[in-house]
């Protein structure tokens, strides 16, 4: 996902739940892609 893939690169900088709220993600889901990874599809 690439709102998931925006907040992994712009952790460092700002806040994840702001930017969860601002981009529509929930925290859990993003939180749960990052220790899944991306599937194999997805990296396409």
């Amino acid at each position: 996902m690439e709102r998931y893939r925006f907040i992994l690169a712009e952790e460092g900088h700002f806040s994840v739940v702001p930017m969860c709220r601002i981009l529509g993600v929930s925290r859990s889901g993003y939180y749960g892609w990052r220790s899944r990874g991306e599937s194999g599809g997805a990296q396409l």
